[in-house]
């Protein structure tokens, strides 16, 4: 009898895992650079009082609001992507994935920290960096999803194990 069926955790990937990413993946690069407009608007026309408060600050201005809800919006839809990536056993594509996912909740911590630490620089600094380092993690893992979408999602270490 074949390893790979005997024991559960072997079990090669489902095989339209791959394809299923892809879409996610453009959503999250969507979101990135729908939230990247939203924080240059906010930074450029909308001037926040200093104040802990980010639930009365996002009351008052409904661009903030927005941004915080595309921001959490990205946090589900690049936790969406990695464990669709995970399921894969590809690291070609869970490590772009949870690069995405580690960038974007940096971004939104630095973002937080932007607001509840009266605007310092450093932290609007770190936000656009961790930003772009999403959107290039995103963009990498659009390129491996494309290149893997004709092909088995089987993992290599099961393909080899059935020979």
């Amino acid at each position: 009898m074949d390893s790979s069926h005997s024991n559960p955790a072997r079990q090669p990937a489902h095989p339209r895992l791959g394809t299923r990413i892809g879409p996610w993946a453009w959503a999250v690069l969507l979101l990135l650079l729908g939230q990247n407009v939203l924080g240059t608007c906010l930074n450029l026309f909308v001037s926040l009082p200093a104040s802990s408060d980010v639930l009365s600050l996002m009351a008052i201005f409904g661009v903030l609001a927005a941004h915080v809800i595309v921001g959490i919006s990205l946090l589900v839809s690049t936790g969406v992507v990695l464990y669709l990536a995970g399921r894969t056993h590809r690291r070609s594509l869970w490590i772009p994935a949870l690069a995405a996912f580690a960038f974007t909740f940096l971004a939104f911590e630095s973002g937080i920290e932007f607001v509840i630490g009266g605007q310092d620089n450093l932290f609007s600094f770190l936000m656009e960096v961790f930003f772009l380092a999403a959107v290039a993690s995103d963009v990498v893992l659009l390129h491996e999803s494309a290149r893997h979408a004709g092909r088995s999602e089987t993992p290599l270490r099961a393909s080899a194990a059935e020979e």
